[in-house]
């Protein structure tokens, strides 16, 4: 693979991941649509029980990945952006 090409593939993949870093949440939703969407028109066979524990798996997976993102890492103090004051 020329240089150009890898570092090109390198630059994308690493857009693509700040994205995901950046909506965690999003990219949650979209992994679950599409899977749905694969089996609902008959892209991917899966039986009813296959689709269903992939779409657990996945949701238990992403949504540990999301949960680290978007947990809150301290206490909130009064006055400061956002909270009400009176």
């Amino acid at each position: 693979m020329p240089d150009s090409t890898r570092n090109y593939s390198r630059a994308a993949f690493r857009a693509f991941v700040k994205h995901v870093r950046a909506e965690p949440v999003a990219f949650q939703g979209v992994i679950q649509a599409t899977l749905a969407l694969l089996v609902g028109f008959g892209v991917l066979t899966w039986t009813t029980e296959q689709t269903g524990l992939t779409l657990a798996l996945t949701a238990a997976i992403l949504g540990f990945l999301t949960r680290r993102k978007v947990t809150p890492s301290g206490r909130a103090v009064a006055g400061r952006a956002g909270a009400r004051t009176g």
